[in-house]
């Protein structure tokens, strides 16, 4: 009877210690270093069947799109898809400004032919992908 309390207080200690390892490690792998990528999530919700053109800018003039194909028609209900834009932190290019916090990035959105939905971001950390969630339903009809 011991030997199986022994035996699962055992195996509970070895894996809080490995969960507790692989925690501390991912929080050093951010706190070191420079990383010369900052990463941008836009969530994008309720696509529907209408492909969605998807921006990104950032003060300064830096600007990546991306297309989200629409569902088929045997999808009936609206889905969601994460895309993922990757700016560099630091340009060669002296025209494009070195990303920093406070710069402020506007993902839009929108449909063919119509107005874009954006909102209004303020980048809070260099190390740490900047996320948003945008709706198709605010697009302007």
């Amino acid at each position: 009877m011991y030997k199986k309390f022994t035996a699962v207080i055992s195996i509970l200690t070895l894996a809080s210690t490995m969960i507790a390892s692989i925690m501390l490690q991912t929080h050093f792998t951010y706190a070191q270093g420079k990383a010369e990528n900052l990463d941008f999530l836009i969530t994008v919700r309720n696509i529907s069947h209408d492909d969605v053109f998807v921006e990104l800018k950032i003060t300064g003039g830096s600007t990546q799109n991306f297309t989200i194909p629409g569902n088929p028609s045997y999808i009936d209900a609206p889905t969601s898809q994460i895309v993922k834009f990757t700016f560099p932190r630091e340009n060669t290019d002296p025209a494009i400004p070195v990303l920093k916090i406070g710069d402020e990035y506007f993902p839009c959105i929108s449909l063919k032919g119509t107005e874009s939905a954006c909102l209004r971001g303020t980048i809070d950390s260099l190390t740490i992908a900047q996320a948003k969630n945008v709706d198709v339903k605010a697009i302007p009809a």
